[in-house]
């Protein structure tokens, strides 16, 4: 690799990439892409004369800083169509013989379909007519559920300054953590849909999905906020263009235009901007070290530039910036967390003819992170145990780092538009322990705190990926067909450090020594779709209905794992060849949805929409059956003969008492398996709702979701069943109690005999449920001011139709499928009808989702005199407490002593506010700004140890970031 982490990685080379792509490309033909157009919006409208009479052949001509001009005509029914747009303001204008010339005004969103209508007078002595009507806010076509954030919302309303911090607002989306001015924008938050978890999500940039193949559902990398045009999030309802029903992010980044445009900026905030809200829990703390604030920001500093314009004016255009982000932030127990985030975008657009346009992208996201968390789902860690993130690259490519993209939009006629993509993405990180590689590791799980070094981990992640879009309009009818084809290779690494030995002090065993080889994962997969809908328009009602394909396949790459220094003859190098089971999914989804206009001026729609969904493989997940696609373990006794609660050498492991349970990953063959029949998870979803505009440029809606999942995952021991479980004894701490069970001896012989091998399946008798409802009110920015307001309230449950799906009988923290490291960890209560647990550990901490109800609302008002107020409110219920106990059964299982949701924590109230200012100097424009956050400076409780038999129990382990001020400044032009 080419930063030099650790061993070089051999990857194909790009070139192979392109002539495939190529080839597979001219193959398509005319099919298109599933993700093409998520990143533009269309303009449909209709020409009439004053009767309402349909005038075809009218001329009709799109104007814009982006596109110079577009010409069509209007065809039988009056009727014309520009697609595939760029977001911003054009100008459309209608001109038929006879008649006078008529023009208007109009907005386009990503992911928006805007309809608008044309009445030609009769000539006379006007000879242009300028219609001064708002854009519409009702999007008549629109089937689903989601939110578009505009340019003015991205820039004038208080946040943190990255995706996540909207996607907090929008109904239905819930993120693990609260980012006050950009605290946690160092890492990744974790996040949940309607009922999806994040593993189903979808990373969408300028088209092209980018979403982690190995991360699954998580973003590749970071952004640069100022980069952005709009972003429009997805929750529900999708057509067939998207694969899945999980949370659809897609970022639209800025271009060049017939106006030079850019500019600088620059926020700051600091310690000596913040207050202290340090509740009187956590006065003389000794993790605080004397502080007076628990986490908080040290530095969030902020600067960026960007510049675009035309080469040639209509013709050929340029963009390009650059943004840095230095965030440095202190825990609770006063370990430092400086990362740097380094982005960079450069972008070619060309009006090749009036029918043709062509564009080149590059994007560059760099992260530097110097003491990222790892606890290891313990409470606390020591500043030595934590990692520093780089950047790492396929080794070969002879293309630049990052992401590469080329498109094609073709207009062939009127009624016929092509669009075609293709790209590569070379992708990767290391982290390298502060703690160094010689230097062991412990975990002291009674007192909840990680310690010594940490494994030294590093991940290749190239993805290349092919999308060929098209549209075909015929009377009333709108088809739209198309292929997409994404692959995606994985070669990852943990090296163990020290001696290879991981000193444990469990509450149920005691001191643990686990001998450990490396791991060493590597896996490739792909994914080919194909599509086909057809949208038809009568009058006021809109039907859709459409099918999709997906073939999902994953497998496992050779790769050599090396041996356990201090014990090789227990676990010795082993070199893998990628044979073994394979994962291939392929499946059929239908999509029917409907919207109606209640009134002629298509100011209120109800929808409706049916949608089975096909979830995204994970391609890890064939990493089952791979022998070194895990950390290789085995357990034994530990004698701590120089009480430093590390394992300094042989004589302090009891090899002569035996291990302690099965080794795992610990021989060439494994022990595990993949059904044969193991299926996709489906989603069935139902939506109804209705939205109405109450005013130019207000639209208040109302949605109701249901969801139900069946072929859930499940990972079960080989040969073990649900009902020869014998007693064991229960175990009590802090005044809880929960029972223990244990293999009976046919269950304990049976799983002997598998060597605790493990079965993926689909979990029989099993389904979960998600009933929501949300309701939003958007304003545009017009009149001074403008507004978003979202509520919602989420139900999400499991359900077992039967026992099948019940191996082990105990109310465990961790579903084996999660537990085992696999995509997606949830709670695994056995209580149908029960709440679901949702465990996300983004960062090194640990967060118990969902909510059931949820509230955003943002504004801004502009006062006059260039001064603007906006203020930004974020409220949900507390997150789940499941409270838990480790018992002393074969597995170790982790408890649950109450219920999923039965406790929570309190309640979160967050309010943010901004005053800025605005002045023009000449053709530039002054903006600067100032922002509040955590304005009531809240201590609220964010974390807290949930493990009844820890001795940290109810540690108070994370609060609400103090109140900061952060100013801003950006000089545009």
């Amino acid at each position: 690799m080419t930063n030099g982490l650790n061993r070089g990685i051999s990857v194909m080379r790009f070139r192979k990439t392109l002539t495939f792509a190529l080839t597979l490309a001219l193959a398509a033909g005319l099919l298109t892409s599933a993700w093409a157009q998520i990143s533009t919006g269309s303009i449909y409208g209709k020409v009439t004369d004053e009767q309402s009479a349909a005038l075809p052949g009218a001329t009709v001509t799109l104007t814009g800083a982006t596109i110079g001009a577009r010409t069509t005509h209007s065809g039988s029914g009056g009727e014309f169509r520009f697609l595939n747009l760029d977001p911003g303001t054009y100008t459309i204008s209608v001109a038929l013989g006879g008649f006078a010339t008529t023009q208007r005004t109009v907005i386009v969103n990503a992911g928006v379909n805007v309809e608008v209508s044309f009445t030609s007078k009769v000539a006379g002595v006007a000879e242009t007519v300028t219609v001064e009507a708002e854009t519409p806010v009702i999007d008549t076509k629109k089937m689903g559920t989601g939110t578009t954030i505009s340019r003015d919302e991205l820039s004038m309303i208080p946040n943190s300054r990255d995706p996540w911090a909207f996607m907090r607002t929008v109904p239905g989306v819930q993120i693990d953590r609260v980012n006050q001015a950009g605290s946690e924008s160092g890492q990744q938050s974790g996040y949940i849909g309607k009922g999806s978890p994040q593993t189903d999500s979808m990373w969408v940039l300028d088209g092209i999905v980018i979403t982690d193949p190995a991360a699954v559902g998580a973003s590749p990398t970071y952004f640069d906020f100022d980069a952005f045009d709009e972003v429009a999030i997805t929750t529900g309802g999708a057509d067939v263009r998207v694969a899945t029903g999980g949370v659809g992010i897609n970022l639209v980044t800025k271009r060049g235009t017939n106006a030079f445009h850019g500019g600088v900026s620059g926020f700051y905030a600091s310690e000596k901007l913040e207050a202290s809200n340090l509740p009187s829990e956590l006065e003389g703390d000794p993790r605080l070290k004397g502080s007076d604030k628990a986490d908080h920001a040290e530095q969030l500093a902020e600067y960026g530039v960007d510049l675009g314009g035309p080469i040639v004016k209509d013709k050929l255009w340029f963009w390009g910036s650059y943004g840095k982000q230095d965030l440095r932030i202190q825990r609770l127990n006063q370990s430092h967390d400086k990362t740097q985030l380094k982005d960079y975008n450069a972008k070619l657009n060309w009006q090749v003819s009036s029918s043709n346009m062509f564009s080149a992208y590059w994007f560059l996201g760099e992260k530097i992170k110097l003491g990222r968390p790892n606890t290891r789902g313990l409470g606390t860690e020591t500043p030595s145990h934590s990692r520093d993130q780089g950047a790492v690259y396929e080794e070969g490519s002879n293309l630049p780092h990052g992401f590469l993209k080329v498109e094609d939009n073709h207009v062939f006629s009127p009624s016929f538009m092509l669009n075609a993509k293709l790209s590569h993405y070379d992708q990767g990180f290391g982290l390298v322990p502060q703690g160094g590689l010689d230097l062991s590791e412990g975990l002291d799980i009674v007192h909840s705190i990680a310690y010594g070094s940490s494994k030294q981990y590093q991940s290749v992640r190239p993805a290349d990926t092919i999308n060929a879009d098209a549209t075909y309009f015929r009377g009333s009818h709108e088809f739209k067909f198309g292929y997409a084809y994404r692959r995606a290779s994985t070669e990852s690494s943990s090296l163990i450090p020290g001696n290879g030995i991981e000193a444990r002090i469990e509450t149920a065993r005691g001191k643990i020594a686990r001998i450990q080889r490396e791991l060493v994962s590597s896996f490739k997969g792909s994914n080919n779709s194909l599509y086909a809908q057809d949208t038809f328009t009568s009058g006021r009602l809109t039907l859709q209905g459409g099918l999709r394909w997906d073939l999902q396949k994953a497998e496992n790459a050779a790769s050599t794992a090396h041996a356990n220094p201090l014990f090789p003859e227990i676990l010795p190098e082993l070199v893998y060849d990628g044979s073994g089971p394979k994962i291939s999914w392929s499946n059929i989804s239908p999509r029917v949805g409907l919207t109606y206009a209640l009134d002629e001026a298509r100011k209120t729609i109800v929808r409706g929409n049916f949608s089975i969904f096909t979830q995204q493989l994970a391609q890890p997940d064939v990493t089952v059956v791979n022998p070194i696609g895990g950390v290789a373990r085995v357990d034994y006794r530990w004698n701590d003969l120089n009480n430093n609660n590390l394992i300094d050498d042989r004589n302090e492991v009891d090899i002569a008492g035996g291990s302690l349970g099965a080794p795992v990953n610990a021989q060439l063959s494994t022990v595990n398996q993949i059904d044969e029949n193991y299926k996709a998870p489906r989603d069935l979803e139902l939506l109804g709702g209705i939205e109405h505009e109450l005013a130019p440029n207000f639209a208040v809606s109302a949605t109701y979701t249901y969801r139900r999942t069946t072929n859930v995952p499940y990972l079960s021991y080989i040969g073990v069943n649900g009902s020869d479980w014998v007693p064991c004894d229960p175990v009590s701490g802090n005044g809880y109690t929960v029972q223990c069970e244990d293999l009976g001896p046919t269950n304990a012989a049976a799983a002997d005999a598998a060597s605790f091998g493990q079965r993926l399946s689909n979990r029989p008798d099993y389904h979960r449920t998600y009933s929501g409802i949300e309701l939003t009110a958007v304003k545009r920015l017009s009149n001074r001011w403008m507004g978003r307001v979202g509520f919602g309230y989420n139900n999400w449950t499991e359900s077992f139709d039967g026992t099948g799906g019940i191996q082990n009988p105990l109310p465990t923290l961790y579903d084996g499928y999660g537990y085992y490291g696999l995509s997606t960890t949830l709670s695994d209560a056995k209580k149908s009808g029960g709440q679901i647990g949702y465990l996300s550990t983004g960062s090194g901490t640990l967060y118990w989702m969902p909510s059931k109800w949820q509230l955003s609302a943002n504004a801004l008002y502009q006062l006059g005199k260039g001064f603007e107020i906006a203020g930004n409110l974020y409220a949900r219920q507390g997150y789940i407490r499941p409270i838990s106990l480790s018992v002393n059964n074969t597995f170790s299982d982790s408890v649950l002593a109450v219920g999923i949701g039965d406790q929570r924590l309190p309640d979160v109230w967050n309010l943010d506010l901004r005053l800025a200012w605005n002045k023009g100097v000449g053709h530039a424009r002054i903006n600067l700004t100032a922002d509040v956050f955590n304005v009531f400076n809240s201590a609220t409780e964010l974390r807290r140890v949930d493990t009844a038999d820890s001795s940290a129990y109810n540690r108070l382990d994370q609060i609400l970031n103090p109140l900061l001020v952060r100013f801003g400044a950006r000089l545009s032009f």
